[in-house]
């Protein structure tokens, strides 16, 4: 019976089994069967859409066609008519002319004909042979192209930067000084100079061959070539200087699409790009920022230059439709009021090119004093009036007005869009005339023929730089062309967002060089997240620090030095000044106003151990906020992969080694948890490899930096300090940093 009954169970459970079997296969044949057919309806779409761009590009063809028919017909009837003409004059019997006259026309019809049926056949099968042909899909990066110019489109996803990268040798710094020394002629023939232009070739060939030699090994899928192929030609730029335009094309179905542009330059003392516009969004694509290092960066590499802090930069600018908007522009200069220490120790380092907002007691108030002003609504159309055009093209009507109460919010500008624009367009032209302009660097050297020292011009050696907050049909602010002469609205109109100039910029000059694309890319992207936290409900309306430990540096340095070092110190460095600004003004500044790099230094010599680990902590533990805060809105950190990523690794570097070594003693007084003490440790793990990933001071090595020289133990130093001797005998002093926007020519040898 037991044997009857497990006999009876494997049955069933045989005949379970196969049901169960049964119904898997149905269901996965199901399955298989509606993926099939999504793929198969997948793969119709496509071809529809194939199909229709092929029957789409044959009428086109058609129409062309049809158009030189009837043009051919029409010239055909015209010669005709003049044959004819011309033989009723030659002929004695005018009948006979006109029959003669009549039958070259409807001959020369007959051949129009047949040409344009022959056009039209040719037409239909280069059609049909291009719908067969396999094309390359569009590249994801080219999105964007359509709406990131745009002046209504202010949301980041359209916004977009311009970059200018920079890179010297050896020898383009000692050009600039030996020619530039000798005047006008000298500076004219640094730009004529076979070396620099031989080497701005050079670079520029490298680039235009090898990187279509990958690209056409590689593909459409290679990892730093999303461009089809890149085209080089050498033109003259606005001011008759050689430079190397580099276009970078689109293929496939992009082919219509606007190139992406590289232009290498020659500028004082250096090689410089400028790459502008750039899609915001191109900087979280991995392969663009592998195409920058292989290309833009490892070819200068090649050709021995290198990048420095004291002869270059690495400035950046964003489009200011982004930061008209809210109250992003005032709490941006607020944010870089608080934290001085990104362009003096963190990003760069204290020179007059981008000198701080709060360098002085005088700069610093009237930045203060301006954002209070925005606050209080003095720019606001319902107190200021409405802007119009000619208001703009005259510079008139930005300065503050009595305020009205219930113009502002903690939003910013209460009202449309307009208004909120017009607020923030009048303020950012009153930060340019009433806060910049406030001992900006070279300020001793205006003067009203030198470009880069115009009255309208000394502003921009400031940390920030709104010069060309613009709309159409103004004058540049450098090359005194027309911007945008076929877009200038009318001079009634009232000021509104389309109206700004396609490069209207809001640019951040405290940047020094980069060793590497990622590095640059990765310094740019802490300003755009820092800037997006600020643009979130909450952390606008920016409160400006009234006193830092680092004010000891700044507008009180002359105070600190005279405590710690004495009045016969101070007393050597004003009249030094008196001498030197003499000289920069051209006899016409007697004063024995100290520049406040030189006293930023001075300052930090003089103070004792634990006021110099004070000042090193603040500093410290505000860029950690500052990079932290940035990293809560970095959209690549809600990837899996970058969960995790320390936000400083690639900001640890950039902290000024004289920081840490000024912490070292107070190390251990610094709580367990501290920030500080953590970053501390962290850079002590790996010194010399985040020492590496700093430029070296100068490739001349008789020209040394302000501060003791940060000592390295491993290989990771020897490769920078022996790219910094560049080639070239015979080193020269290097002065004041050369003007990195492309009119430092007027720079004071």
């Amino acid at each position: 019976m037991a044997k009857k009954r497990d006999k009876a169970a494997r049955k069933a459970g045989k005949k379970a089994d196969k049901k169960a079997d049964k119904k898997a296969d149905k269901k996965a044949g199901k399955k298989a069967d509606k993926k099939a057919d999504k793929k198969a309806d997948k793969k119709a779409e496509r071809k529809a859409a194939k199909q229709a761009k092929a029957d789409k590009a044959a009428a086109r063809q058609a129409e062309k066609a049809a158009a030189r028919k009837a043009a051919e017909h029409a010239e055909a009837v015209r010669r005709a008519e003049k044959e004819a003409r011309k033989l009723a004059r030659k002929s004695a019997d005018p009948t006979e002319a006109a029959e003669t006259a009549g039958e070259l026309a409807e001959a020369a019809e007959h051949r129009a004909d047949r040409k344009a049926a022959k056009a039209e056949a040719k037409a239909r099968k280069k059609a049909a042979a291009a719908a067969a042909a396999p094309t390359e899909p569009p590249d994801p990066m080219c999105a964007v192209l359509a709406t990131f110019r745009e002046r209504d489109r202010t949301d980041f996803g359209n916004a977009w930067v311009g970059i200018e990268p920079t890179f010297q040798s050896k020898k383009s710094i000692k050009k600039w000084h030996t020619l530039a020394a000798v005047g006008t002629a000298g500076e004219d023939a640094y730009f004529e100079d076979d070396y620099m232009l031989d080497t701005q070739r050079e670079v520029a060939r490298r680039i235009e061959k090898r990187y279509n030699e990958r690209r056409k090994a590689e593909g459409a899928g290679g990892a730093a070539t999303p461009f089809a192929r890149c085209d080089r030609k050498e033109q003259l730029d606005q001011w008759g200087v050689v430079r190397q335009n580099l276009a970078f094309k689109w293929g496939g179905d992009g082919k219509a699409l606007e190139s992406f542009n590289v232009r290498f330059t020659i500028d004082p003392e250096t090689f410089e790009y400028s790459i502008k516009p750039v899609p915001l969004v191109w900087f979280y694509e991995p392969r663009f920022v592998q195409f920058l290092d292989d290309f833009l960066w490892r070819e200068p590499q090649r050709a021995g230059l290198t990048a420095s802090i004291a002869h270059g930069g690495a400035q950046f600018s964003f489009s200011a439709k982004t930061f008209l908007t809210g109250s992003l522009l005032a709490d941006d200069i607020a944010s870089k009021l608080n934290h001085p220490e990104l362009s003096t120790w963190i990003m760069d380092w204290p020179n007059p090119d981008d000198r701080a907002f709060r360098a002085t007691r005088a700069r610093f108030a009237a930045f203060r004093r301006i954002l209070e002003q925005y606050w209080a609504g003095a720019f606001h159309p319902r107190a200021a009036g409405v802007l119009t055009v000619e208001d703009v093209y005259a510079d008139r009507g930005f300065d503050p007005a009595p305020p009205v109460a219930g113009t502002m919010d903690a939003r910013g500008p209460v009202g449309d869009a307009r208004t909120v624009f017009q607020t923030n367009f009048a303020f950012g032209r009153a930060v340019r005339w009433n806060a910049q302009n406030v001992h900006p660097g070279y300020w001793q050297a205006a003067h009203p023929k030198a470009d880069g020292y115009r009255p309208d011009q000394i502003m921009r050696y400031s940390e920030g730089n709104l010069n060309r907050l613009q709309i159409a049909g103004e004058w540049h602010v450098k090359s005194g062309k027309v911007l945008d002469p076929e877009l200038a609205p009318e001079l009634s109109a009232e000021l509104a967002p389309g109206m700004l100039t396609e490069e209207a910029s809001w640019e951040d000059r405290g940047q020094m060089g980069r060793t590497s694309a990622r590095d640059f890319v990765e310094a740019l992207l802490l300003d755009v997240h820092a800037a997006q936290y600020l643009a979130q409900p909450g952390h606008g309306q920016v409160k400006v620090k009234a006193t830092l430990l680092q004010d000891q540096l700044l507008g009180d340095a002359e105070r600190t030095i005279e405590r710690h070092a004495g009045a016969e110190a101070l007393g050597k460095l004003r009249a030094e000044a008196r001498a030197s600004n003499l000289e920069m003004s051209s006899g016409r500044f007697k004063t024995d106003f100290i520049e406040p790099e030189t006293l930023l230094w001075e300052a930090w010599k003089v103070l004792p151990p634990g006021e110099r680990a004070a000042i090193a902590r603040e500093i410290v533990g505000g860029f950690v906020e500052r990079v932290e805060q940035a990293a809560s809105v970095d959209p690549r950190r809600g990837t899996a992969a970058a969960a995790h990523e320390d936000p400083m690794e690639w900001h640890r570097h950039r902290v000024h080694p004289e920081l840490w070594r000024a912490l070292e003693p107070a190390q251990h007084d610094l709580a367990p948890g501290d920030p500080v003490r953590r970053e501390l440790e962290r850079f002590q793990a790996r010194a010399d490899e985040y020492l590496a990933r700093r430029p070296v001071f100068s490739q001349l090595s008789d020209n040394a930096p302000p501060w003791p020289e940060a000592t390295r133990t491993g290989s990771a130093s020897d490769a920078s300090d022996a790219s910094a001797e560049g080639d070239g005998a015979g080193d020269v002093e290097a002065g004041a940093d050369g003007d990195r926007d492309g009119d430092a020519a007027d720079a004071p040898a």
